[in-house]
């Protein structure tokens, strides 16, 4: 288990949480199959969803499941009923300032999981590029410094196409870039 960073954080970057979404596929018709969520002290959370009643096997990309190792019968067997995953995530996100490093596809995701299942979203998804270049402002970092930590990051947080870790991976991005001085605890904890 990865340990629970503690940094005196910068106030400017609020308590933001980081979401990200694993999907049946790319394409229009895919639905949700995992979403996992992280703060900045880089304690992950996540949990497979089964289908709704109304998302069809037709709907099932072999291709995305090659890339996130997520197996149909997986969800089917071990994932919450799609409403209790909507209504865990409305209870973790409600209040807070939640951001994705792909809103457009996790956005998608979202609403479609809300709507089938008749609950409403009471969180905003926002864009973490945005989050992320705030933090380039008030660290003053150099492009060159900017890149290097990225690369860094991104070598102990690796993108698995898993819930949970690509959405620590966002935070862990976020921490290295508005606090470049604290990147070995950072890296440390992953």
């Amino acid at each position: 288990m990865p340990a629970t960073l503690r940094l005196d954080l910068p106030e400017f970057l609020g308590r933001p949480l980081f979401v990200d979404l694993e999907a049946s596929g790319l394409h229009a018709g895919s639905y949700p199959i995992e979403v996992g969520w992280c703060g900045l002290d880089l304690t992950a959370t996540s949990f497979l969803i089964k289908p709704h009643a109304t998302w069809s096997e037709d709907d099932w990309s072999v291709t995305s499941e090659r890339v996130h190792g997520i197996a149909r019968r997986q969800v089917i067997a071990d994932g919450v009923d799609a409403v209790e995953a909507a209504t865990r995530l409305n209870a973790a996100c409600a209040g807070k300032e939640v951001f994705s490093d792909s809103p457009s596809f996790d956005q998608g995701w979202l609403s479609r999981l809300f709507r089938d299942v008749g609950v409403m979203q009471v969180f905003t998804l926002r864009d973490a590029s945005a989050l992320e270049a705030l933090a380039v402002q008030h660290a003053e970092l150099p492009s060159s410094d900017l890149e290097e930590l990225r690369e860094r990051v991104a070598r102990h947080y690796p993108h698995s196409h898993r819930a949970a870790a690509d959405a620590r991976r966002a935070a862990a991005r976020l921490l290295a870039i508005a606090m470049p001085d604290a990147v070995d605890a950072i890296i440390a904890a992953a």
